[in-house]
C-alpha cells in the first residue's frame, strides 16, 4: 500500500460516517434492551473497549491518545493512562486483570499495571501503526497487528520480541488469540483472516471468502467458531478522503472444517467490532449506523438492536457473566447495556 493512504484509513472512518448524518431517534423500541449507564471522560472517538475477567472494571481507548480504567458499578472513571502521542486503536486486559496493552497510531505498543496506572513498557518495533493487540490467555504473550502487513509477538515479562508473523499482503486490523492460546487470528485488508502457530510463528490456515477489508475478528469462548467482520472502503481518486462505505458482511467460521458457518450481509456496511457472549451464544455486531446489533451466532438471527449512541459504534465487549455489554463510540462516549436472554439448544 501506499504511504500516502495512511491518513485515509486511519481517519477515514470519521470523515465518512460523519457525512452520512446522525440517526434518527435514540432510546429503545420493542425488542430492544435497555440502556443501563454512560460514561463520559474521552475527549475524542472511543475505539476500544474490554472488561476485566470479573467484570468491575472497564477499560477503554480513544483517539484522545488516553486509556481509561472505569468502575462499572459506580460509573465513574478510576485512572487515565497517558503517554502514547496518537490515537489508541485497541485496548487489552490480561487474563488476571493485573495488565493492560494498548496499541496506538504512534507505531508503539505501551504495556501499564492497572493497580497503579503506571507505564511498565513500551513495545517498538512496528514500522507503521499498531490497530489491534491482545494477550494469550495464559497471560504471558502479547500479539500486535499493524499497518506494516505484520502481527508480533511480545513477551510480556520482558518486552521481548518474539516472532513476527509475515504473509499479509495488505494492512492487520484485527488480531485475538484462541482460547486454548495455540492460535492467533489475524484479519486483514487483503481481504482475509489467517491462523497462525502461536509456538512455531508459522500460518496454517487462510480464511478466505471476505470481499471487503477484515476490521475485526473474534473468537468464541468455547473454541468452537470464529467470527469476522468487513466491509468495502470507497476512495476517491487522488488519495483523496472517502466517498462512502460499501457492501459489509459478518462470517462466522466453524473451526473444525475453516468452513464458514454462516455469512451474513451487516445493512450498516462495514463491520468495525464483534464479540461474542461468554456463552458463544450472542454476537454483538456494530458499525457506522451508530447501533449494536446481538445475534443469535448459531443463525445469524437478531435478537435485539441497541440505540443511544449518536454517531458509529467502534467497539464492543460483552462482560465474563454475558449480562453486560460495553459499547464505545464516534460520540466519545462509553455505553452500558443490559443483554438479551438468549434461548436455543446447544449446537
Amino acid at each position: 500500500m501506499k504511504r500516502h493512504r495512511l491518513w485515509i484509513y486511519t481517519l477515514g472512518l470519521l470523515v465518512v460516517v460523519a457525512g452520512l448524518g446522525r440517526p434518527a431517534g435514540q432510546g429503545t423500541v420493542a425488542g430492544e434492551r435497555p440502556l443501563r449507564a454512560t460514561f463520559k471522560g474521552h475527549a475524542d472517538l472511543v475505539r476500544s473497549v474490554v472488561f476485566s475477567p470479573d467484570g468491575k472494571t472497564l477499560f477503554s481507548g480513544g483517539w484522545d491518545m488516553t486509556a481509561r480504567i472505569w468502575d462499572v458499578d459506580a460509573g465513574k472513571e478510576k485512572a487515565t493512562l497517558q503517554g502514547h502521542t496518537g490515537p489508541i486503536h485497541s485496548v487489552a486486559v490480561s487474563a488476571d486483570g493485573k495488565t493492560v496493552a494498548t496499541g496506538s497510531i504512534d507505531k508503539s505498543v505501551k504495556v501499564w499495571e492497572v493497580v497503579s496506572g503506571k507505564e511498565r513498557l513500551t513495545l517498538k518495533g512496528h514500522a507503521e501503526p499498531v490497530y489491534s493487540v491482545a494477550f494469550s490467555p495464559d497471560g504471558g504473550t502479547l500479539a500486535s497487528g499493524s499497518y506494516d502487513g505484520t502481527v508480533k509477538l511480545w513477551e510480556v515479562a520482558t518486552g521481548k520480541e518474539r516472532a513476527t508473523l509475515q504473509g499479509h499482503e495488505g494492512a492487520v486490523y484485527s488480531v485475538a488469540f484462541a482460547p486454548d492460546g495455540k492460535t492467533v487470528a489475524s484479519g486483514s485488508f487483503d481481504t482475509t483472516v489467517r491462523l497462525w502457530d502461536t509456538k512455531t510463528g508459522k500460518g496454517y490456515a487462510t480464511l478466505r471468502g471476505h470481499s471487503g477489508f477484515v476490521w475485526s475478528l473474534a473468537f468464541a469462548p468455547n473454541g468452537e467458531s470464529l467470527a469476522s467482520g468487513s466491509g468495502i472502503f470507497r476512495e476517491k481518486r487522488g488519495g483523496k478522503p472517502g466517498e462512502g462505505y460499501g457492501h459489509g458482511d459478518v462470517k462466522v467460521w466453524d473451526l473444525a472444517t475453516r468452513k464458514e458457518h454462516f455469512s451474513k450481509d451487516f445493512p450498516a456496511g462495514v463491520v468495525l467490532c464483534v464479540a461474542f457472549a461468554a456463552d458463544s451464544k450472542g454476537l454483538a455486531v456494530c458499525g457506522p449506523d451508530a447501533m449494536v446489533r446481538v445475534w443469535d451466532s448459531a443463525t445469524g438471527n437478531a435478537l435485539a438492536t441497541l440505540k443511544g449512541h449518536t454517531g458509529q459504534v467502534c467497539g464492543v465487549a460483552f462482560d465474563s457473566s454475558g449480562k453486560r455489554l460495553a459499547s464505545g463510540g464516534q460520540d466519545a462516549t462509553i455505553r452500558l447495556w443490559d443483554t438479551p436472554p438468549i434461548k436455543r439448544a446447544d449446537r
